[in-house]
Formats: structure tokens, C-alpha cells, sequence
């Protein structure tokens, strides 16, 4: 059995296989926000300090990539504040 990462690092996550990957997310991940864009869904997780982005195939509904990153531009799209303004 995989040892539970209780404060796991961008680092610590990028240095993981595929599958190591996707444990970390269904162990450790807590589920902000779904997107669709041009056919494609975008699943946001947080773990820790850090976020990570899961494109989904529309069609089986599995996980095709994972992007993950601490701040700045990739949680732009997740911002509603252009439909307030």
C-alpha cells in the first residue's frame, strides 16, 4: 500500500508517475471547481498549497492530463470576477 503524503509539495506531486498522480488527487485532493471549454472538461483540485487541473474526455469521462501549479494565471479562468464587473 502507497504511503499517504500528508503535506505534499508541487514538487512531491509533479515527481510522481500517472498513477501515483491520481492516488494523490482521490487521497488527498478536495474537488473547487468543474469547467467545460470547447468540448473539454477541466476539473480543479487543491492539495495543500497547490492546485491541480485534470482535463476529462468528454466521452468516457476519464482523465486524459493532469497541469499542476501554485498560482497566477492557470486559476485566472477559474475567476467569475469578469462576470461581475
Amino acid at each position: 500500500m502507497a504511503e499517504l503524503i500528508i503535506d505534499m509539495t508541487l514538487k512531491d506531486f509533479i515527481n510522481l508517475d500517472q498513477a501515483g498522480q491520481r492516488k494523490a488527487l482521490w487521497d488527498n485532493g478536495v474537488f473547487v471547481e468543474l469547467r467545460v471549454k470547447d468540448g473539454v472538461k477541466y476539473a480543479l483540485y487543491a492539495i495543500d498549497l497547490f492546485f491541480v487541473e485534470v482535463e476529462m474526455n468528454t466521452v468516457s469521462d476519464s482523465p486524459m492530463a493532469n497541469t499542476a501549479f501554485e498560482d497566477g494565471s492557470m486559476l485566472d479562468k477559474y475567476s467569475n470576477l469578469s462576470a461581475l464587473i
